[in-house]
């Protein structure tokens, strides 16, 4: 796992490569507009990705996980609005204790607010447990099996943050 050290330089790469973006949007417009951007972006990375090669790793973690977050809220959008037009259907709420592996505020605040993005699902509370160990509390209008929700959550939500805020991922049995 990266070192607190590493992450900061993660991020100060990431700036780097914004600015980059933008001063080309404004110095060298090609198109004159949004493709501008991401073609500064894009020649970034691959200049920064030389000085610091996991940068295009982590990189591609974020966007993956922006695209992911993206299409589980497109998917929950869908998944609700069926249950919502077809009455008939019974809803199976529940409030689950997902504990978690990250620990920083920040990937906290993160996974829990991709969480309550998602229609249907709600982060109610966050408490440590006895091992002093954070829980998040989640409601959810489509809890079947809490085990199933709960590795649902860590194995996609948590494990795609930890590999943009970390670069890994620590699996562990809940």
């Amino acid at each position: 796992m990266p070192k607190k050290h590493e992450n900061q330089e993660i991020i100060g790469l990431l700036l780097v490569n914004v600015s980059l973006a933008v001063f080309w949007y404004i110095f060298i417009p090609t198109y004159g507009g949004a493709e501008d951007l991401f073609i500064g972006f894009g020649l970034g990375m691959v200049a920064l990705s030389i000085y610091y090669r996991s940068y295009r790793q982590r990189i591609w973690w974020l966007l993956s996980y922006l695209v992911f977050v993206g299409w589980e809220i497109v998917l929950s959008n869908a998944k609700l609005t069926w249950w919502i037009l077809h009455p008939k259907l019974e809803f199976k709420p529940g409030i689950v204790a997902v504990p978690l592996t990250l620990d920083s505020d920040f990937e906290i605040t993160v996974l829990v607010t991709m969480i309550t993005l998602t229609p249907g699902t709600v982060s109610i509370d966050l408490r440590p447990d006895k091992s002093g160990r954070n829980v998040v509390y989640i409601h959810s209008f489509f809890v079947e099996d809490a085990d199933a929700f709960r590795h649902e959550i860590k194995e996609t939500f948590e494990r795609r943050l930890s590999l943009v805020t970390r670069g890994g991922w620590q699996s562990e049995l809940v």
